[in-house]
Protein backbone atom coordinates (compact mmCIF):
# COMPACT_ATOMS: atom_id res chain seq x y z
CA UNK A 1 0.00 0.00 0.00
CA UNK A 2 0.95 3.57 -0.91
CA UNK A 3 1.94 5.78 2.19
CA UNK A 4 2.59 9.36 0.44
CA UNK A 5 0.27 12.51 -0.37
CA UNK A 6 -1.20 12.33 -3.89
CA UNK A 7 -1.11 15.07 -5.93
CA UNK A 8 -4.89 16.70 -5.14
CA UNK A 9 -4.06 16.57 -1.25
CA UNK A 10 -0.79 18.94 -2.02
CA UNK A 11 -2.94 21.21 -4.52
CA UNK A 12 -5.73 21.65 -1.41
CA UNK A 13 -2.60 22.56 1.06
CA UNK A 14 -0.85 24.81 -1.22
CA UNK A 15 -4.80 26.25 -1.85
CA UNK A 16 -4.86 26.35 1.89
CA UNK A 17 -1.37 28.07 2.11
CA UNK A 18 -1.94 30.81 -0.25
CA UNK A 19 -5.52 31.63 1.43
CA UNK A 20 -4.13 32.66 4.31
CA UNK A 21 -0.99 34.27 3.17
CA UNK A 22 -3.81 36.50 1.03
CA UNK A 23 -5.29 37.11 4.64
CA UNK A 24 -2.36 37.98 6.69
CA UNK A 25 0.25 39.76 4.16
CA UNK A 26 -2.29 43.46 3.82
CA UNK A 27 -2.83 43.06 7.75
CA UNK A 28 0.89 42.67 7.98
CA UNK A 29 1.28 45.84 5.61
CA UNK A 30 -1.44 47.85 7.60
CA UNK A 31 0.79 47.11 10.88
CA UNK A 32 4.10 48.18 9.30
CA UNK A 33 2.57 51.79 7.85
CA UNK A 34 0.90 52.22 11.32
CA UNK A 35 4.62 51.68 13.09
CA UNK A 36 5.79 54.46 10.62
CA UNK A 37 3.57 56.54 11.13
CA UNK A 38 4.38 56.13 14.85
CA UNK A 39 7.98 57.16 14.08
CA UNK A 40 6.67 60.47 12.03
CA UNK A 41 4.50 61.88 14.97
CA UNK A 42 7.43 60.87 17.34
CA UNK A 43 10.00 62.91 15.10
CA UNK A 44 7.22 66.03 14.76
CA UNK A 45 7.32 66.33 18.33
CA UNK A 46 10.76 66.08 18.37
CA UNK A 47 11.17 68.87 16.13
CA UNK A 48 8.51 71.12 18.16
CA UNK A 49 10.55 70.26 21.33
CA UNK A 50 13.76 71.55 19.53
CA UNK A 51 11.73 74.25 18.50
CA UNK A 52 10.41 75.76 21.56
CA UNK A 53 14.04 75.13 23.43
CA UNK A 54 15.77 77.16 20.24
CA UNK A 55 12.87 79.85 20.74
CA UNK A 56 14.08 79.72 24.24
CA UNK A 57 17.51 80.54 23.30
CA UNK A 58 17.65 82.98 20.08
CA UNK A 59 13.89 84.82 20.24
CA UNK A 60 12.67 83.10 17.30
CA UNK A 61 12.24 79.69 15.55
CA UNK A 62 14.88 77.71 13.50
CA UNK A 63 12.85 77.43 10.07
CA UNK A 64 13.87 78.18 6.03
CA UNK A 65 15.09 81.96 6.68
CA UNK A 66 17.89 80.63 9.44
CA UNK A 67 19.24 78.50 6.48
CA UNK A 68 19.29 81.43 3.31
CA UNK A 69 15.33 80.07 2.86
CA UNK A 70 16.97 76.19 1.46
CA UNK A 71 16.13 74.40 4.45
CA UNK A 72 14.79 70.90 3.15
CA UNK A 73 15.58 67.93 4.99
CA UNK A 74 16.51 66.94 8.90
CA UNK A 75 20.30 67.52 8.04
CA UNK A 76 20.63 71.21 8.82
CA UNK A 77 18.12 70.69 11.46
CA UNK A 78 19.68 67.73 13.80
CA UNK A 79 22.47 70.33 14.17
CA UNK A 80 20.52 73.29 14.97
CA UNK A 81 17.89 71.88 17.00
CA UNK A 82 20.24 69.02 18.43
CA UNK A 83 18.38 66.48 17.08
CA UNK A 84 18.77 63.09 15.55
CA UNK A 85 16.40 62.42 12.60
CA UNK A 86 16.54 60.08 9.70
CA UNK A 87 15.00 60.58 6.59
CA UNK A 88 14.11 56.99 5.66
CA UNK A 89 10.49 56.70 5.53
CA UNK A 90 9.40 60.22 5.53
CA UNK A 91 10.74 63.99 4.46
CA UNK A 92 10.96 66.20 7.12
CA UNK A 93 10.71 70.09 6.82
CA UNK A 94 10.47 73.01 8.45
CA UNK A 95 8.48 75.05 5.82
CA UNK A 96 7.42 78.21 7.44
CA UNK A 97 9.26 80.09 10.56
CA UNK A 98 9.57 83.73 12.08
CA UNK A 99 9.58 85.08 15.55
CA UNK A 100 6.35 84.05 16.81
CA UNK A 101 5.37 80.40 14.89
CA UNK A 102 6.85 77.47 12.48
CA UNK A 103 5.67 75.13 10.71
CA UNK A 104 7.15 71.67 10.54
CA UNK A 105 6.06 68.41 8.30
CA UNK A 106 6.44 65.02 7.54
CA UNK A 107 6.02 63.88 3.92
CA UNK A 108 5.61 60.13 3.46
CA UNK A 109 8.15 58.76 0.96
CA UNK A 110 7.42 55.79 -1.00
CA UNK A 111 4.66 53.86 0.53
CA UNK A 112 2.51 52.55 -1.89
CA UNK A 113 -1.11 53.97 -1.08
CA UNK A 114 0.30 56.11 2.09
CA UNK A 115 2.42 58.08 -0.37
CA UNK A 116 0.61 61.28 -0.25
CA UNK A 117 0.83 61.06 3.24
CA UNK A 118 1.51 64.35 5.67
CA UNK A 119 1.48 65.02 8.90
CA UNK A 120 1.73 68.51 10.45
CA UNK A 121 2.81 70.45 13.68
CA UNK A 122 2.82 73.77 14.35
CA UNK A 123 4.24 75.81 17.64
CA UNK A 124 0.12 75.83 18.91
CA UNK A 125 -0.50 71.93 18.47
CA UNK A 126 0.57 69.36 21.03
CA UNK A 127 -0.11 66.45 18.45
CA UNK A 128 0.86 66.31 14.77
CA UNK A 129 -1.72 66.21 12.44
CA UNK A 130 -2.58 64.34 9.16
CA UNK A 131 -3.01 66.94 6.59
CA UNK A 132 -4.64 64.19 3.85
CA UNK A 133 -7.42 63.00 5.67
CA UNK A 134 -8.22 59.56 4.63
CA UNK A 135 -4.98 58.62 2.96
CA UNK A 136 -2.97 58.26 6.26
CA UNK A 137 -3.13 55.23 8.58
Amino acid sequence: MNHGFNLTELMIVVLIIGILAAIAVPSYVRTQERARVGEAIVALKLIRAGEQIYQGEYGGYYGPDTVAGNFTGAGSANTALRLDLNETDWDYAITAADSSSFIATADRTGGGGYASCVYQVDETSNDPTAQVAGNCP
